[in-house]
């Protein structure tokens, strides 16, 4: 598998498992409830990675609804300009749009129920 954005290929830290690992586990889940419940920065090389593999649409709802789940993404340039170019190379129409931010805004809510499941008890 060849990644698309080199930088992140580079990035990858020596002691990370394989992406086919990722890939692998990603594949054999539903794309609605991803194995990103213990995620808490989902800047990762290995989510990065899993997402430029993603289609577009559902590259662009994932990107949206990581960000509503995780405030520290909302003021994230990069992760801004990650939404902008995804945008710019789909350029869906408003209501295209306005479906892949609903989608988002799902799959945000299922994201969060299963951190706040992963939290341990305090």
């Amino acid at each position: 598998m060849t990644l698309r954005n080199s930088k992140d290929a580079s990035i990858r830290k020596e002691s990370s498992p394989p992406l086919e690992h990722y890939f692998r586990v990603v594949n054999a889940l539903d794309f609605p409830h991803p194995y990103l419940g213990s995620m808490r920065d989902p800047r990762t090389p290995e989510i990065l990675a899993w997402l430029e593999i993603l289609p577009l649409t559902q590259r662009l709802a994932t990107l949206h609804a990581m960000s509503f789940a995780f405030p520290l993404l909302k003021n994230d340039r990069q992760w801004i300009r990650r939404i902008e170019t995804v945008l710019g190379e789909l350029q869906p129409t408003a209501a295209q749009h306005a479906d892949i931010l609903f989608e988002a805004g799902a799959i945000s809510l299922r994201l969060k129920r299963q951190l706040s499941a992963d939290e341990p008890a305090r």
